[in-house]
């Protein structure tokens, strides 16, 4: 396989446990298929909280490095900083040096996110079961009055 982007060979690597090829010259890494979900599952692997990976695409000048159909770009989680480049005929990823560093930080935002939520509503659900409550609304009147 050859780089998309200087079309020298790919080289067997691994990255955070995970087999990629990369490329030596520009540092850019080809993620198999479900491989950036193995990278995103190193912070998040609840896929039902992940949000949806593609919703839009453009054309790439860049060739896939198993079936050298043109790449396409997309901005990854609707994060406009972020343009991830796939193969349209599902072969994989192509992540520019430092995208996968930007794809971890982007996770764990996201996990973090669902947390603070999650505390919120479990805020909210203990504040109705306490107005419900005969002695919370004694309280209030007799404050008010």
């Amino acid at each position: 396989m050859q780089c998309p982007k200087d079309s020298l060979p790919l080289e067997k690597s691994e990255y955070k446990g995970i087999d990629v090829d990369t490329c030596k010259k520009c540092h850019g890494m080809w993620f198999d298929l479900d491989e950036l979900d193995q990278l995103e599952d190193q912070v998040m692997d609840n896929d039902e909280l992940k949000s949806s990976v593609v919703l839009s695409s453009s054309p790439s000048d860049h060739k896939c490095p198993k079936c050298q159909t043109n790449l396409k770009s997309f901005q990854y989680r609707m994060e406009e900083e972020l343009i991830l480049e796939y193969c349209p005929n599902n072969h994989g990823w192509w992540l520019d040096k430092g995208e996968e560093q930007k794809v971890l930080e982007l996770m764990q935002k996201e996990e973090n996110d669902i947390e603070r939520i999650k505390k919120a509503e479990d805020k909210w659900v203990k504040q109705l079961w306490r107005m419900k409550n005969k002695n919370f609304f004694t309280d209030l009147l007799s404050h008010i009055v």
